[in-house]
């Protein structure tokens, strides 16, 4: 087995805070984000918290099991964005160590059968990205998600319909 398929994903607790703050931070994902300022640790610290809390988020990050040691490789967050139509946004963040390494694709798609099978309703899942972030685009269209007409400047869309 390659290492690139010794990983599980769980759901997302407070120990993850740390980590996920320091990618968040990480130059190249600041540059790629929709609030590319520099976010504090309390900051941080009470979204975690509040997005653990919330019912209309999951957060599921990918764990390495490649080592004796395990490291953390991304997160996945989804989030309702309209209750009458099912429909959420996702979002990805790989940690800069395992960036341009595969564990995108692997992620992204055991983070959807992971959701899909929680939320156990179809839905519609959207990704909102930066027209220069040709990684993630390609990431999302490699998944199954279509473009759709995006409402933001400087920004694609992408669906993907679920059940």
């Amino acid at each position: 087995m390659d290492s690139i398929n010794k990983f599980y994903i769980e759901k997302a607790n407070i120990l993850h805070a740390r980590v996920t703050w320091e990618w968040r931070n990480d130059d190249e994902t600041r540059s790629l984000s929709r609030t590319p300022k520099i976010i504090t640790w309390e900051e941080h610290k009470k979204w975690f918290k509040d997005s653990l809390e919330d019912p209309c988020k999951f957060l599921y990050l990918g764990i390495s099991k490649d080592s004796s040691e395990k490291k953390s490789i991304g997160i996945l967050r989804f989030e309702l964005i309209n209750l009458n139509k099912s429909h959420y946004e996702v979002s990805i963040n790989i940690s800069p160590i395992f960036r341009g390494k595969g564990y995108g694709s692997k992620l992204l798609s055991s983070g959807i059968s992971l959701f899909s099978s929680e939320i156990r309703n179809k839905s519609l899942i959207f990704a909102e990205i930066k027209k220069n972030n040709h990684r993630s685009s390609n990431l999302f269209i490699s998944a199954g998600f279509l473009p759709c007409p995006s409402t933001k400047e400087g920004f694609h869309m992408y669906a993907l319909e679920v059940s």
